[in-house]
């Protein structure tokens, strides 16, 4: 049998080179990011958000499942009382909530409201802004499409059902009587963005008066550190409820630094 021997004009047989090692020295293209393909399935961070203009088909289990988690009360434990103290953080909570359930869309949640300011539209978030609408405006965004087939009026019931389940016997005895307890029905109706309204009105009425005890208390705020022990989360927390709740009637509190200085030996971050 002939055998062939490799000689010295004989080309070299070509080794396996590792890709890195080719490749190395060159310019290697970025690749985008993969998008699925069309016609899968859409895509939604949380399962309330997938189709939020689709109303709800409460004959489904799966829909059912929905209506249960976005009505449940926030904190049974901790029901609120319709107090100024805990209004900063109840106000809180509810965002999530509603956040989770799509509620604070601009197109389709409930509590974004829009109104009229002279010839422009404005739009605002009840959950965090609702000292800068008014009850009638409130009123009249819901009486829109309260009751009407629409996944926004559905909506509108779950979070009067989330809201009211929250509150303590003291708290739902505050929202139902007084001034304007019967501007929550609307058309036979429940409105949760009424509710909510008079919860924040029934907590802190929003009268200059209220709103300049809250700058009052930015501005002594330096008094407050030897009531929290020197405790400067405690201090930092408390400084940010007073400027979320100013926030909540659109006002801001300038040169809010000259203040905290005033504060001894204070080193912290507002967040």
């Amino acid at each position: 049998m002939a055998r062939t021997r490799q000689g010295q004009n004989d080309e070299p047989q070509n080794e396996a080179v590792p890709a890195e090692e080719r490749n190395e020295g060159m310019e290697v293209e970025e690749q985008p990011p993969q998008v699925p393909p069309q016609g899968g399935a859409p895509f939604a961070l949380v399962p309330a958000q997938l189709n939020p203009d689709v109303p709800l088909d409460f004959s489904s289990s799966n829909d059912i499942k929905l209506y249960n988690k976005a009505t449940q009360p926030i904190n049974p434990d901790h029901l609120y009382d319709v107090d100024s103290a805990g209004l900063s953080r109840f106000m809180r909570s509810v965002r999530n909530r509603a956040v989770e359930q799509g509620w604070t869309n601009p197109q389709y949640g409930v509590c974004s409201i829009k109104v009229w300011r002279g010839n422009v539209q404005e739009s605002y978030d009840l959950t965090t802004q609702y000292g800068c609408v008014t009850l009638d405006e409130v009123y009249a965004n819901d009486i829109q499409f309260i009751g009407l087939p629409t996944r926004k009026a559905q909506n509108s019931m779950m979070l009067y059902k989330m809201v009211y389940e929250s509150l303590s016997q003291v708290g739902k005895d505050k929202v139902n009587s007084g001034e304007h307890a019967e501007k929550m029905v609307i058309n036979d109706v429940n409105s949760g963005k009424v509710l909510l309204k008079l919860i924040t009105m029934r907590a802190v009425p929003a009268t200059p008066a209220s709103i300049q005890t809250i700058r009052n208390s930015i501005a002594s705020m330096s008094e407050k550190m030897s009531e929290f022990g020197q405790d400067i989360a405690k201090f930092n927390s408390y400084v940010n409820e007073l400027m979320i709740s100013l926030a909540a009637y659109g006002h801001k509190y300038k040169n809010i630094e000259y203040h905290l200085f005033e504060v001894p030996s204070l080193h912290f971050i507002l967040i």
